[in-house]
């Protein structure tokens, strides 16, 4: 789960789960996007977190290439998720791993 840092268009990780803790070698809750990947998968991942919230629809990528799973491909579908007042604030970000 991911939140808007409300500044430089970065997000914030809300939670997480233990593969992301453990393929990150530390638990991201409370970090940047930005401070938690290498910069050529943050750029990527902030522009669609960003879309995200911004078309207000979920949406879904094949992602290959991400250091989080080597070698490896899968789909990442985000799901944007509204506040109190019914505005979107914040992504929830699910990564499938086809055949696993």
């Amino acid at each position: 789960l991911l939140s808007p840092a409300g500044d430089a268009g970065d997000f914030i990780y809300r939670s997480c789960g233990r593969m992301v803790q453990r393929r990150l070698g530390f638990r991201p809750v409370g970090k940047r996007v930005s401070a938690c990947h290498p910069s050529h998968v943050v750029e990527r991942s902030l522009s669609d977190l960003r879309n995200c919230l911004a078309q207000r629809d979920a949406m879904s990528f094949l992602v290959s290439g991400d250091p989080l799973l080597p070698g490896a491909r899968s789909v990442e579908l985000l799901l944007p998720l509204a506040d109190e007042n019914g505005q979107p604030a914040f992504v929830l970000a699910y990564r499938h791993l086809p055949g696993a």
